[in-house]
């Protein structure tokens, strides 16, 4: 009803639609022959146990770079996504993040940390997976470089006096200006360039770059990220890379250990339904 306010969603809730996302992105990604595989704390939940972390509110995926490309050329050229879903990503124009997301536009969101209005629905992410040299000193430097790119961008859509602690939040004040002087596009399109440098295609290691928060863990051997497993997520059966073991282990450590309730990390997203 009109001035009637719209009921918060909660995180059971949101995990369904966001599942109900993934689940039309999988069709859609099989019907045109597009690789992807579950990542970060979405393998980690498929592994630990079998869906969702019982306390996150978010869906990761990532593509190798060739077929993340071609899915930005089909949903341009023929909009392979329903009315209901909508694709964001610089290449299109409607995001200034160096991956794509993938939002059902029937819920709304709002972000406690955040001014960015880009995305204003439940979403997925996708991750493009790039080329990554065999040198580790090469590689730490790509990281280093892409960590400070990819706060800098935060920044620019961060609210003043915000933060999970005081040093942050007074920090930001001092921050935020500068990162705002080159503006956010400036800092994704060098994660953008930064991430294409080495080329999929002929890299015998990969990773996600643009915005690869473990470092180093992410790499993983490209014979064996390009093996395709399956493992059951809430139910379904989704596609996960061969060394996806390795792959948690350098991003988690002991990733089948639980981690203490003051280390649960959730997101603060508040979020409501047509």
């Amino acid at each position: 009803m009109k001035g009637e306010r719209m009921a918060i969603l909660t995180l059971k809730e949101i995990q369904n639609i966001e599942l109900q996302i993934l689940l039309q992105f999988k069709k859609t990604c099989e019907k045109w022959d597009l690789r992807f595989y579950l990542c970060g704390g979405t393998m980690l939940g498929a592994a630990r146990h079998n869906g969702f972390i019982p306390w996150d509110d978010d869906v990761d995926v990532m593509m190798p770079r060739p077929d993340y490309m071609k899915l930005i050329r089909l949903e341009k050229e023929k909009k392979i996504f329903s009315d209901e879903l909508k694709l964001y990503s610089s290449e299109t124009g409607n995001s200034d993040y160096p991956f794509a997301k993938l939002a059902y536009v029937k819920s709304h969101i709002v972000n406690q940390y955040m001014e960015d209005d880009s995305v204003e629905h439940l979403f997925i992410d996708i991750m493009p997976v790039d080329g990554l040299p065999t040198d580790d000193l090469k590689v730490k430097k790509i990281y280093r470089k892409a960590n400070y790119y990819r706060r800098l961008l935060m920044l620019c859509a961060a609210k003043y006096g915000e933060g999970t602690t005081l040093v942050r939040k007074m920090s930001k004040y001092v921050m935020i200006p500068f990162a705002r002087l080159f503006g956010s596009r400036y800092w994704c399109r060098k994660l953008d360039s930064l991430s294409k440098n080495c080329n999929y295609d002929t890299a015998e290691h990969v990773g996600i770059i643009s915005w690869g928060l473990y470092g180093t863990g992410e790499r993983v051997a490209k014979d064996a990220f390009e093996k395709k497993e399956t493992v059951l997520f809430e139910g379904n059966e989704m596609p996960a890379m061969s060394c996806w073991d390795t792959y948690l282990r350098g991003l988690y450590g002991d990733y089948m250990q639980l981690p203490p309730e003051n280390k649960r990390r959730v997101h603060m997203v508040q979020a409501t339904l047509d």
